[in-house]
């Protein structure tokens, strides 16, 4: 087992730690249960991935602009025709990641783990032959681990949009150990990864654009560049996130705990506390999706039932919910899935919620668009028992005089509760495969599966997405 050891101690800034813990780790540190987790974040991620290149409104702006860079083919542009330099293809992969709000999720951290670690992770691996199966399930374990500890040492993020912010560490320890650098090479890897870090929330929060899809584009990058720069000599950064123009004062007015970073660390991968999501939609808004489709399938509720429905909730949650006029009738895909009354009007009316809900072409459906206009959202500070992704509480005033509720606090699909099992990640994924915006045939979607699920057994992972090359 590998340790913090002595650079847990205070007067070491915590990069220390996490670059002699990512240098010395070792493919038998990781117990089956991380293994299998991250071999299912994989599969998750490329079959958001795939989906995302067909249904994600602006991808081609990415596309084009990647391929008219060039440059030498190493790795794989996931859902087109060619292959760009590992970074490129890192950078365009990841773009395509998170363009349905579809990808795994740490929920009380608010963060996706995989998002930054999966496209980098395999764009450099297949750029260099003779790295196995084993070398990049362990890069990718202890990426997502570096990133779920960061993310989880604050009590908030503030505006930052902890993804692409700790994602750029978590992609540059996924490359660093790709590359086999010692310690010091690790350091100066996260350190070049601090000086591309960023990336707001106001992504998020300005309506009528899409760009917050696209978040996954510069960690992957990031992490790619920073691992290649150290492995060729480059230095970092001495004090990376407690220095005095560090990460944790400067982003986050020190308000961290540098304890959640060392727990355990070396001995517990925290990747696998990724939960898989079930609906298509910001994870914020999961628990008033579950709640409403649990109330609406137990009392035996039609939409034609309802005269109002609250939401209550608080916090960044509540935030889905404001301004309620904008939220009930969103203009674009992303505003739409940042909407807890536009996907709760879903649940009601049609009884689930899909990719299909979140197309263009189905926002303006009038039924969903009329049942929106009954929602109202109120702030109930006491469901404030968590970071993200808060409890909501659903009460409907039928149209006959009664008053029915239900509180829903964790959500289908999240860990350690009901996360979805490996044949329905499966599932998931050749679901998400049939969008792509290059069809691919269902035996080359089950050749990749299968070739994923018996990774560590692969030798070689240069052709590691060769079924998925148009």
């Amino acid at each position: 087992m590998t340790t913090g050891g002595s650079a847990a101690a205070e007067d070491r800034d915590l990069s220390y730690a996490l670059s002699e813990y990512v240098a010395a780790a070792h493919f038998a540190d990781l117990d089956s249960e991380v293994i299998e987790t991250t071999k299912l974040s994989i599969i998750d991620t490329i079959g958001v991935t795939l989906a995302s290149t067909g249904l994600t409104p602006g991808v081609d702006a990415y596309v084009n602009t990647a391929m008219a860079r060039g440059g030498t083919p190493e790795s794989t542009v996931i859902g087109f025709d060619g292959q760009l330099p590992a970074a490129s293809a890192a950078w365009l992969n990841g773009a395509f990641v998170h363009g349905l709000d579809y990808d795994d999720l740490v929920r009380d951290a608010g963060y996706h783990p995989s998002t930054p670690t999966v496209p980098s992770g395999i764009a450099l691996a297949e750029s260099r032959p003779g790295t196995t199966g084993k070398d990049l399930l362990l890069a990718i374990a202890i990426g997502n681990d570096v990133g779920v500890r960061l993310a989880s040492a604050v009590d908030s993020t503030r505006a930052w949009f902890g993804t692409p912010v700790f994602g750029s560490f978590a992609g540059a320890a996924t490359c660093a150990k790709l590359f086999g650098l010692d310690a010091q090479g690790v350091h100066n890897a996260l350190g070049q990864a601090y000086v591309r870090c960023a990336g707001t929330l106001e992504m998020r929060w300005s309506a009528n654009s899409g760009i917050a899809s696209f978040n996954g584009a510069l960690p992957n990058e990031n992490g790619v560049l920073s691992a290649q720069l150290a492995a060729a000599g480059a230095d970092g950064i001495e004090n990376i996130f407690e220095g005095r123009g560090g990460l944790f004062p400067v982003y986050f007015d020190n308000a961290y705990d540098r304890s959640i970073v060392l727990d355990r660390l070396g001995e517990y991968f925290r990747g696998v506390e990724a939960s898989f999501k079930v609906w298509p939609a910001c994870g914020g808004s999961h628990p008033a999706i579950d709640a409403t489709l649990q109330l609406f399938a137990t009392v035996g509720l039609k939409a034609d039932d309802v005269e109002e429905l609250t939401i209550a909730t608080t916090l960044g949650t509540l935030a889905l919910c404001q301004p309620i006029e904008v939220r009930r009738a969103p203009t674009t895909s992303m505003d739409a899935k940042f909407s807890i009354p536009y996907s709760i009007a879903v649940a009601a009316v049609t009884g689930n919620v899909t990719l299909h809900d979140f197309l263009p072409e189905n926002l303006g459906r009038e039924e969903i668009l009329q049942f929106a206009q009954k929602i109202t959202a109120i702030d109930d500070p006491s469901l404030a028992i968590r970071k993200a992704a808060l409890p909501a509480r659903i009460t409907v005033k039928t149209v006959d005089g009664q008053t029915v509720e239900h509180r829903c606090d964790q959500p289908k699909g999240i860990w350690p509760y009901s996360r979805l099992s490996a044949d329905e990640v499966v599932s998931k994924f050749m679901v998400n495969a049939s969008y792509a915006r290059t069809p691919l045939a269902t035996e080359k979607a089950e050749a990749f599966v299968d070739k994923v699920l018996r990774l560590e057994d692969l030798a070689d992972t240069t052709n590691l997405m060769k079924e998925l090359r148009a």
